[in-house]
């Protein structure tokens, strides 16, 4: 049987906060202020929970940041809300699974906002040396349709062939 996951959270600082309380159906840190309180904070850098994690800034108008986990011999690199950059490449090293945000459709940039094409994200992998590519926060604007999530799996296998468009209800195995 596996290690268990606990879920904690980057708390942040007073901006999430305040997002929080524009947006509350939008944050997974909590419903309330007291969830974001009560749950470890964690920083950029490395931190031993029962399980080793990397944490790191990734490229965005809002602060995100992305996760390198070890868990059971296994490594999964999570960098989701990004625009291509070095610190997805850093905590991707040799993972075995990479699950990369794929907002961005193949040559669509925003000006303010940093996300992330499949070939943007295929490349990342092939260069990180990761075993499997899962492309998932898909812009609904964007990718309107299952099919166009495939078309971006098939752009993405292009470049790193081990590409996973994922869908909701999707489960991996490490």
């Amino acid at each position: 049987m596996g290690t268990k996951l606990q879920m904690i959270y980057w708390k942040g600082n007073d901006f999430w906060v305040g997002k929080l309380l524009e947006h509350p159906e939008i944050m997974t840190q909590g419903k309330t202020i007291e969830d974001l309180e009560n749950k470890r904070e964690l920083t950029e850098g490395e931190h031993h929970l029962p399980f080793p994690v990397t944490c790191g800034f990734l490229v965005h108008s809002d602060p995100c940041m992305g996760f390198r986990i070890s868990i059971d011999n296994k490594i999964l690199a999570y960098c989701t809300d990004t625009g291509p950059c070095e610190r997805s490449l850093e905590l991707a090293q040799h993972a075995d699974i990479l699950i990369h945000e794929c907002a961005a459709k193949k040559g669509q940039h925003y000006a303010n906002w940093p996300h992330t094409d499949p070939v943007e994200a295929a490349t990342i992998a092939k260069k990180a040396g990761v075993k499997q590519l899962l492309l998932f926060h898909f812009d609904a604007a964007a990718y309107r349709t299952l099919e166009d999530r495939k078309d971006a799996e098939a752009e993405a296998r292009q470049i790193f062939e081990n590409t996973v468009a994922a869908v909701d209800g999707f489960c991996i195995a490490l």
